[in-house]
């Protein structure tokens, strides 16, 4: 499968444009928006850029919020686009040729060319989150988005009662925030977006594309293409057992590569540094190799103005995925919070090995939240 045969024509921006433009395309492609100035490539709008937007869209400059992604080169091989992918939590981006963007290249697309290249091994056992952060159907938008920070998720399972009822991304739930400033941009904090409840807005369960644990990453690749969409609900025995996304399954190429690290979204002043990182990475994970076994550690760094964010995720060989996130206005302090988080975490697994991941049993509700 040649995915430059399948490119979307792209959905072009200027960047003086207003912010709710892109809106109303990203509803109707589900795709990412290029923004250009003067026909210079800026950068694209996509879903995870409208995670720190809190402005009325309709005033807000498009090239503002956009995102410097990557533009794929036409004819580049499937290992360069899942680095490419996996350099940001890109659901599309833009190919070019020469200077010119000529279209956009969707990571389903992707997924499906690494499937029928045999490229993917593996369950999706190995390589799912478990167990799955889940809220209450009642719990409010505002709610959901803090847990979500806190557990270092960009999904959840929406449950009423015992019985699940859907799933609810961070893209649902800003969307659904901008799109009330902009219905009612002087309404009253009580009538705030974020105060709608969430099975307001959730994936109803019906629509749902499950898959088994037993499963081969191979099929899950082909389901997540096939039914484009991001993730899938992996099922045991009637229940949720966890989530698989597609990031997941990019990152199960570096175990297979035996690269140990992957670091994304350092710019190039961060990378002068990038010495004293790996460095510092290097010196936890031989720690950390001492409690449990290791695939490998991925890393995403990501700027907002003057303060650092970064999101970790550490696969290990018997235990799952384990996820950390920290922030902070100094890029080497707000790392070593993250390695000393995932230090504490494997401590964890080796003090309690009869646990899948650490926090199975310590499930807990917070304003109509729980994790189960």
């Amino acid at each position: 499968m040649d995915v430059f045969e399948k490119l979307d024509s792209p959905a072009v921006l200027d960047a003086e444009e207003p912010l709710s433009a892109a809106l109303g395309e990203l509803a109707r492609s589900d795709s990412c928006v290029v923004v250009t100035r003067d026909d210079a490539y800026v950068g694209i709008i996509s879903d995870r850029s409208l995670e720190g937007v809190t402005s009325d869209p309709r005033s807000t400059k498009a090239g503002t919020v956009a995102e410097r992604a990557p533009a794929v080169e036409f004819g580049a091989g499937l290992p360069e686009l899942c680095k490419c992918f996996l350099s940001g939590a890109y659901k599309s981006l833009p190919v070019r040729r020469g200077k010119k963007i000529i279209g956009v290249v969707r990571r389903g697309d992707v997924l499906l060319a690494l499937a029928e290249a045999g490229m993917l091994s593996g369950r999706v056992a190995d390589f799912m989150s478990s167990p799955p952060i889940s809220v209450e159907g009642k719990a409010t938008v505002a709610q959901v988005l803090a847990r979500m920070r806190e557990k270092n998720v960009r999904r959840v399972l929406v449950f009423g009662g015992e019985r699940l009822r859907g799933l609810v991304s961070v893209y649902d739930l800003k969307v659904s925030t901008l799109a009330t400033k902009e219905r009612m941009p002087f309404a009253v904090e009580k009538h705030s977006g974020e105060e709608a409840q969430v099975d307001s807005i959730m994936t109803p369960e019906e629509e749902l594309v499950k898959i088994a644990p037993s499963a081969a990453l191979s099929e899950a690749a082909r389901r997540m293409a096939e039914k484009k969409v991001s993730a899938l609900v992996v099922e045991k025995d009637g229940k949720a057992a966890g989530i698989l996304s597609a990031r997941d399954v990019l990152e199960s190429l570096i175990s297979e590569e035996q690269v140990p690290v992957h670091m994304s979204g350092l710019d190039t002043e961060e990378r002068m540094v990038l010495d004293e990182i790996s460095a510092d990475v290097a010196r936890e994970l031989d720690k950390i190799r001492k409690s449990v076994a290791l695939d490998y550690l991925a890393l995403h760094f990501k700027k907002y103005k003057h303060k650092y964010s970064l999101r970790a995720r550490l696969k290990t060989s018997r235990h799952g995925v384990i996820p950390a996130s920290n922030s902070g206005f100094e890029l080497r302090g707000t790392l070593h919070g993250v390695l000393a988080e995932l230090g504490k975490l494997a401590s964890k697994l080796k003090q309690n090995p009869i646990h899948e991941k650490p926090g199975k049993s310590e499930a807990r509700k917070l304003g109509g939240l729980e994790q189960r």
